[in-house]
């Protein structure tokens, strides 16, 4: 299913919603910590849904958040309607390890 769709099925499932002063960073800690797991991978793809508009995902998917994790998302679609971070912030979270962004960064700067 489409990033969209399933974001929307996210939202209806999250029963209580993350009230963290920087959700953006609570998902990155987040991801750095379990993004080997299937949890922290299913939350990096919708980070990263979030920064670039696209993303691809399954019925699985939804099965995969922890309520920590299902928490945070409503939040995160909320500062990035609100465009509270940038988009570097938003790379930076979609990236696991966290070294990909330096990679990401040093192919922009080196053509």
């Amino acid at each position: 299913m489409d990033s969209a769709t399933f974001l929307v099925m996210i939202q209806k499932r999250a029963t209580r919603t993350n009230s963290a002063a920087d959700p953006l960073k609570e998902a990155q800690k987040f991801i750095d910590e379990y993004g080997s797991t299937g949890e922290g991978q299913a939350l990096r793809r919708v980070v990263e849904a979030l920064w670039t508009g696209k993303g691809d995902f399954s019925e699985s998917d939804l099965a995969s958040f922890s309520a920590k994790s299902l928490a945070l998302i409503p939040a995160l679609v909320n500062t990035r309607i609100e465009g509270r971070y940038s988009e570097w912030q938003w790379h930076r979270a979609s990236c696991h390890p966290p070294w990909r962004f330096l990679l990401d960064l040093h192919k922009k700067l080196d053509p």
